[in-house]
């Protein structure tokens, strides 16, 4: 699935935890995977980020945020 701002993959399904659900608990929210492509895991010694996807990433963020305060402000 491609957005006006990003290309969005279903992602495998994994057994990885975060310490985020639980605060899921309390408030509602999302955990968004992003990636760089790379060949390594996040938690991988030889894991590095592609800084060029710092920007897309960034721009995730602000445009989600955008979007749910339109929503929440009408």
């Amino acid at each position: 699935m491609t957005s006006d701002f990003a290309n969005v993959i279903v992602p495998e399904v994994t057994l990885g935890g975060e310490d985020f659900a639980y605060y899921q608990t309390k408030i509602p929210g999302f955990f968004a995977f992003i990636g760089t492509n790379g060949p390594h895991e996040w938690h991988h010694p030889a894991f590095e980020v592609d800084d060029r996807a710092l920007g897309l990433a960034i721009n995730y963020y602000v445009e989600n945020g955008r979007r749910l305060l339109a929503e929440i402000t009408g």
